[in-house]
C-alpha cells in the first residue's frame, strides 16, 4: 500500500492462492518495490527436524475415510512418504515463510497437527497450511499400511477413490 511518499508494509498476503509476500521501499528511490510471488502449495516443504510437540489442531474422525484422505493430501503436497509412529504416522513439515517447524499425522487419537511452539502465530501458519492441503484437486496415486494392535490399516488414493481398510487379526 502506498501512503505519501512511503510503501505501507502490511504483511504476506495471499492473492488467487498464491503467497506474495513484499517489503517497504520509499517512493522517493528508485529502487522497484520487491515483491516475491509463491504458489501457496510450495510455501511448505518436509523439515529435517523430526520432533513432534503437542496436539494443536484436531481433524475430526468422524468424517468418512478422513485418515485415508489427510494422508493422500499430506502425500500429494509434500510428495513423501511419512514417518512411521506408534499405530501411526507423521510428516514433519517447515514454513518456508516464517521457519515454523510443525507435523501432521495419524495417532490412535485420529489425525491432527502437532507443534512445539502454540502461539497464535503458530496456530495460523498451521491453519493456512490445512486450507492449502483441502484445496487440492490433483491428488497422486499411494498407499501406506500400518501395522496395529488390532491388526493392520491400509489407507490410500487410487482410481480417483479414497482407500481405507482396517484389517483385524
Amino acid at each position: 500500500m502506498y501512503s505519501g511518499n512511503t510503501w505501507l508494509l502490511q504483511g504476506p498476503a495471499v492473492v488467487n492462492r498464491k503467497l506474495l509476500i513484499w517489503w517497504p521501499v520509499p517512493a522517493a528511490t528508485t529502487k522497484t518495490l520487491a515483491v516475491i510471488l509463491m504458489n501457496m502449495e510450495d510455501r511448505f516443504e518436509i523439515s529435517k527436524n523430526n520432533k513432534s510437540g503437542d496436539r494443536i489442531k484436531d481433524i475430526s474422525i468422524i468424517i468418512p475415510k478422513i485418515r485415508s484422505e489427510f494422508f493422500v493430501r499430506l502425500y500429494t503436497l509434500l510428495n513423501s512418504n511419512p514417518e512411521s509412529s506408534n499405530e501411526g504416522y507423521e510428516f514433519f513439515i517447515k514454513d518456508k515463510v516464517t521457519g515454523l517447524e510443525f507435523s501432521a499425522g495419524l495417532t490412535g487419537f485420529g489425525p491432527g497437527y502437532f507443534c512445539a511452539d502454540s502461539s497464535e502465530k503458530a496456530r495460523e501458519t498451521i491453519e493456512i497450511f490445512h486450507e492449502t492441503l483441502f484445496k487440492l484437486s490433483k491428488l497422486k496415486d499411494c498407499k501406506l499400511e500400518i501395522q496395529h494392535d488390532f491388526g493392520k490399516t491400509i489407507l490410500g488414493y487410487e482410481d480417483d477413490s479414497f482407500v481405507e481398510i482396517d484389517e483385524e487379526e
